[in-house]
């Protein structure tokens, strides 16, 4: 990743950040330090308000990230990179939310374990109430998504259930006699900061289902790329969607079911602004996508992504791309290769399990004969066995000199990166993209 996009992907990070901890800063200027830390019950007192205030915060943005709105992929350069965010900050919600009462009974121990245990006994309380249900819920989504082995459609579904506990830990701590309800600014924060990210993302939930956040499209033609995956070519109903080679969209066609959507790397970026995407045939929604005819509807949302941005005409690059991982790098060929006077060197090793998983493989040789700038290498590992370090210094020299594009499965994306990295491969030099999305 160059320089200036690693600075700007950065930027984002920094802001959120600094506004999950506004809460704290708020805090400090409304009650004196002395009073926050000392004596013993007090700083219990004072790790179960912060805690609650940053789980609480952070709880917030989380959701505010999964709306998925395309100005957070320019602001954190990637969506990938802000759903990731987004995942992180599930876990420290989850984390700060468990210690907020944990803490909280813990100002009671020199007391007795009883007066301690009595914190999760006010079912009676209308606050401590709202307090218990919210943490219940949250802790069951979150142990579910992460616990359990769901199809996408299911955890989809589980996801859009976030924004109920959020809002009512939101009531519980408007109305408990705690800080938030003591200090108008504190109440101000979180009373804005839990609409904006609920509203934001139950509007996304209701522009995917009534395919308003999307542009119109309708297939174009349909195939197979190879005996494993399909390809859909779509042209737009008005005005295309401005895209870049490496970019993906979300695309939901009503004909298989209305408002579901999924992600799907641009396979080709025509002049007239149709485009192509290519999809494995692997759960029931891409078996489905070969019962779709010419003249169909599609809703594209997007552009999102930064894999294909770095790309510099006088660098020598390698590209490593997995089973259906080739599909950015074939939008990214086409613009390479369309450069007569390209000055850098690309090696594609597209690395498949069997020739039946080899998609746009005539479409690649030929960008490959007439670009010499353009290398190609297949590999079978069915017959060649694993494609590992030692495969790739083989086929490609000097290593060192190289910027590295990576796009496959986790495993292999993970195995590339941790070699490549104990190869002493500069961490800006090894670009990846992976796809684990919500």
């Amino acid at each position: 990743m160059p320089i200036a996009k690693k600075l700007k992907s950065y930027i984002g990070l920094l802001v959120l950040v600094l506004l999950i901890l506004l809460p704290v800063f708020i805090l400090s200027q409304s009650l004196p330090l002395a009073k926050l830390f000392s004596p013993w019950p007090v700083l219990f007192g004072t790790l179960g308000k912060l805690t609650g205030l940053i789980g609480l915060a952070a709880f917030s943005f989380s959701l505010l990230l999964a709306s998925r709105f395309v100005w957070l992929d320019r602001l954190f350069h990637g969506l990938p990179r802000v759903l990731n965010v987004h995942r992180w900050l599930g876990v420290i919600s989850f984390v700060f939310i468990i210690f907020h009462p944990l803490f909280l009974a813990a100002r009671f121990l020199p007391v007795s374990s009883q007066a301690a245990w009595l914190i999760f006994s006010f079912w009676g309380n209308a606050a401590y109430l709202f307090g218990y249900i919210a943490m219940l819920i949250f802790m069951g989504l979150i142990l579910m998504t992460f616990l359990w082995r769901l199809r996408y459609e299911r955890l989809k579904s589980l996801h859009s259930l976030l924004s109920v506990p959020l809002m009512i830990g939101g009531i519980h701590g408007l109305l408990i006699d705690s800080d938030i309800k003591r200090i108008p600014w504190l109440a101000a924060y979180f009373i804005i900061l839990i609409s904006v990210s609920v509203v934001a993302y139950l509007l996304r939930l209701a522009l995917v289902h009534y395919g308003i956040k999307a542009k119109a499209y309708s297939i174009l033609a349909i195939g197979h790329s190879s005996k494993n995956s399909i390809k859909v070519t779509l042209a737009p109903d008005k005005k295309a969607i401005e895209m870049k080679p490496g970019q993906f969209i979300f695309v939901s066609f009503p004909d298989i079911k209305k408002g579901e959507e999924h992600p799907f790397s641009v396979a080709e970026i025509n002049s007239d602004g149709s485009i192509a995407i290519v999809a494995k045939i692997l759960g029931d929604y891409t078996k489905k996508m070969d019962s779709l005819e010419k003249g169909f509807k599609a809703y594209v949302d997007g552009p999102y992504g930064s894999f294909g941005d770095g790309i510099s005409i006088n660098e020598r690059q390698v590209w490593i791309a997995g089973g259906i991982g080739i599909t950015p790098f074939l939008s990214m060929a086409r613009d390479f290769t369309s450069c007569p006077t390209q000055n850098a060197k690309v090696d594609l090793f597209y690395v498949v399990s069997s020739l039946d998983d080899l998609a746009e493989a005539d479409s690649l040789k030929k960008m490959s004969a007439a670009c010499p700038n353009f290398n190609l290498t297949t590999y079978i590992s069915d017959k060649e066995g694993r494609f590992d370090l030692e495969k790739l210094r083989s086929m490609a020299k000097d290593l060192k000199s190289c910027q590295f594009y990576i796009c496959g499965p986790a495993g292999m994306i993970e195995y590339f990166v941790s070699v490549l990295r104990k190869e002493n491969i500069p961490k800006n030099c090894i670009n990846i993209e992976a796809f684990k999305l919500l």
